[in-house]
């Protein structure tokens, strides 16, 4: 295939729906969806597994989903699945996993070239959490768990979730990536479950606690925890570890930002191959 050919293929690319799966499928999806328009590629950027336009190649980053009959006989590339297509589909893998090796993995995290803004260390008393789509129950357990732990000495701010029954936490119900970021960089703890988000501030040295919302949020989160020093204080559904005794220590894991540039080039070589 030629360049100028090439320049002209379709590419959709699909999310996970944020409410149900966090923001970060979208954020790296958004930013993907800018580098390979100014590469030259016609782009989709959508929440719909099912979409109604066709294209040259699809990339799916929607966790485990099973790709749709519509979708079978054309170019697919999985981002992040192990569900039963891993095998029959090109896939890309860009957060570690225990089925992964960590080093390979840590290669490919999708870091926005924005986060290298933020590497000189800024730190205030500001615990951080983020809790997106936590109800009522979770949101103030994560909130209980937190201002017993640390005390009124600290700030806190949770991303998401219900409203606070406490005067002493902030709620902010969403943030761009450079708030975020703002955030991020100038708190002292980040708490948080198994995702983008995490791998972000780890990227940043940042000390953090790891929850889990799910069976799935407590595999990811144990294994990072047992690779990284970084203590993982239970899950959300069946309560989180309130006499569970630990040192605040930053990651282990050291990360270089060239996920994008790695996921780039897998999708060049779809179309070269």
């Amino acid at each position: 295939t030629s360049s100028k050919e090439m320049s002209k293929s379709k590419i959709s690319i699909i999310y996970a729906p944020p409410q149900e799966y966090g923001y970060g499928h979208f954020e790296r999806c958004k930013i993907l969806f800018v580098k390979l328009s100014s590469l030259g590629y016609d782009i989709n950027l959508s929440g719909n597994l099912f979409p109604e336009i066709d294209s040259d190649l699809t990339i799916i980053d929607y966790r485990d989903a099973v790709v749709p009959p519509k979708l079978r006989n054309g170019k697919v590339l999985l981002i992040d699945n192990f569900g039963p297509d891993r095998n029959i589909f090109i896939h890309h893998d860009v957060l570690p996993h225990p089925k992964l090796d960590l080093q390979d993995s840590l290669k490919n995290i999708l870091f926005p070239d924005l986060l290298n803004y933020y590497t000189e260390k800024t730190e205030s008393n500001l615990i951080l959490t983020y809790a997106n789509g936590r109800n009522e129950k979770e949101s103030f357990a994560i909130d209980d768990y937190l201002y017993n732990k640390f005390g009124n000495a600290y700030e806190y701010i949770r991303i998401g979730g219900f409203e606070p029954a406490s005067t002493n936490i902030q709620l902010i119900h969403r943030l761009s990536k450079k708030e975020f970021f703002d955030y991020l960089s100038k708190c002292s703890t980040f708490c948080t479950y198994f995702g983008q988000g995490l791998m972000e501030a780890i990227y940043l040295q940042k000390k953090i606690l790891i929850y889990s919302i799910s069976e799935y949020h407590t595999e990811l989160g144990k294994y990072i925890s047992e690779k990284s020093n970084l203590p993982f204080i239970g899950s959300l559904e069946s309560g989180l570890e309130t006499s569970f005794k630990f040192e605040m220590e930053k990651s282990s894991l050291a990360l270089k930002n060239s996920g994008y540039k790695n996921l780039i080039r897998t999708i060049e070589n779809i179309f070269t191959a």
